[in-house]
């Protein structure tokens, strides 16, 4: 109280001069010039503080990486995230700015903030980039993974920039974003640049656009034709022309140490051997399609099922199976001569284990394994809530495309498809969730061939640069 009787008293002091100094003078000679109306002292408004736990480094093909975002209001006022701006009629969202030129987003795939920073208990999701008062001096988290994609610059770090907006106390508009540019008749100003986030991204150089195709144990489902076959030691490729109704076969020489190869023609078969399920064997001498090898007929086989599609397992041995009447054979690769083994009524042989156990699809994409040292009894494969979407199998392990959807979150918090390849573990029946490629690479044991780039081509990388599906390697 006793501070608002000063003020009063001063206000009535100031009205009494006011009034005195306007009376007994004539005209306008006098009479004091108005002040200015008083203005007040701009507010030190601060960016947000952004800082990460790691540089993500995606060092490995294929490969993915969690890593944690850590965001602070260094105000001493909370500030209104994610506002309408004055200029324009969408809201300035917290987001990935778009002249980031890093050939990977590392924040592309958001995932539930599991409290893993000290400190920190607030998930940035669906929390600063909704239309929020960040408060004072409160911090939250984004847990994020990065997942590799294709680098053919010679660049491998790159910073990256989180674009945003806020309004603050002053009732004043704040961006950070790349190329920001000031609107004062919007009460449009821009923050500063304080960001040093980063992103390792290895990169790849060596172009393989003559070795495209899929590799021994690949299950060719869905296909019309199975394309071209590359043998499990990466030593010899199988490539059937439509045009012309043969097949050549060709030596690869390669180079691990240059990443270097280069491919001679081995020899030309008058058989076109490209059919749904086709498949050679583990050192490429031969192929099999059908009733057919590369020399003809195999007429100790079409005697027998002359519909047969191929699976070269993982044990060195090749299989034949009917999905329509459920036999699955063993191939004598010495006489060309199939036994029975089982018959898996309706299913398709997909693979087979090291050990000798078959991993088998229905007519509904349902997965099963079967055993050996249980009769080849069926069993469901355990999906571990994934969903299957095609079925790419690469050499030493088996891998296939599935979502996992609730998984995975756009900045926004709207969930974001997401789809990888988990390996499949045949022996114990399920699928291994920690254990993941970003995308088929087509491995043998001496190579793999990666994704294409934005002009289509194809790039080479040893076997060791390739990740081995979990976090990090």
């Amino acid at each position: 109280m006793k501070l608002n009787l000063k003020k009063l008293a001063a206000l009535t002091s100031s009205l009494l001069v006011v009034a005195c100094n306007s009376g007994g003078a004539s005209g306008g000679d006098n009479a004091p010039t108005p002040n200015p109306s008083p203005t007040s002292t701009p507010i030190n408004i601060l960016p947000l503080q952004i800082t990460q736990n790691i540089v993500p480094t995606l060092n490995k093909v294929a490969g993915h990486k969690i890593w944690y975002m850590i965001i602070k209001n260094p105000n001493s006022d909370s500030v209104l995230m994610n506002p309408w701006l004055g200029s324009a009629s969408d809201v300035a969202q917290f987001s990935y700015d778009a002249k980031n030129v890093s050939p990977v987003n590392p924040t592309k795939f958001a995932m539930k903030y599991d409290g893993a920073i000290d400190g920190v208990s607030q998930d940035c999701l669906n929390y600063i980039t909704n239309d929020i008062n960040f408060p004072a001096g409160a911090s939250c988290a984004f847990k994020f993974e990065a997942q590799w994609d294709i680098n053919t610059n010679t660049q491998t770090n790159y910073k990256f920039t989180m674009s945003y907006a806020f309004k603050a106390i002053d009732g004043n508009y704040y961006i950070l974003q790349q190329g920001c540019v000031e609107q004062p008749q919007y009460k449009e100003y821009c923050l500063n640049n304080n960001q040093n986030l980063q992103v390792n991204v290895m990169q790849v150089t060596q172009k393989a656009n003559d070795l495209g195709g899929d590799t021994t144990n690949s299950f060719n489902l869905g296909q019309m034709f199975a394309g071209n076959i590359i043998s499990s030691d990466g030593s010899i490729l199988w490539e059937p022309s439509i045009s012309k109704a043969i097949t050549f076969s060709y030596l690869i020489n390669y180079n691990p140490v240059s990443n270097t190869y280069n491919k001679v023609l081995n020899n030309t078969y008058n058989q076109f051997l490209s059919y749904l399920g086709s498949a050679i064997s583990l050192n490429g001498s031969n192929y099999y399609a059908l009733s057919l090898n590369q020399n003809g007929l195999m007429q100790n086989v079409q005697s027998i099922d002359s519909n047969l599609k191929w699976v070269t397992g993982l044990d060195g041995n090749i299989y034949g199976s009917n999905g329509s009447t459920g036999n699955i054979y063993l191939l004598n690769q010495n006489d060309n001569t199939i036994s029975s083994i089982v018959n898996a009524s309706g299913e398709t042989l997909a693979g087979v284990s090291k050990d000798g156990n078959f991993l088998t699809m229905d007519a509904n994409n349902v997965l099963y394994c079967r055993l050996a040292s249980n009769g080849y009894l069926k069993s469901t494969l355990n999906m571990k809530g994934l969903f299957n979407l095609n079925f790419p199998i690469l050499t030493n392990n088996y891998y296939s495309t599935y979502s996992k959807s609730n998984n995975y979150y756009s900045l926004d918090g709207v969930y974001s498809n997401n789809y990888l390849l988990y390996r499949i573990d045949i022996d114990n029946c399920q699928i291994v969730i920690s254990n993941y490629l970003t995308f088929n690479g087509n491995l043998n044991k001496s190579f793999g061939i990666s994704k294409l780039d934005n002009n289509g081509n194809n790039y080479i990388n040893r076997i060791s640069d390739y990740s081995n599906g979990f976090d990090g390697n």
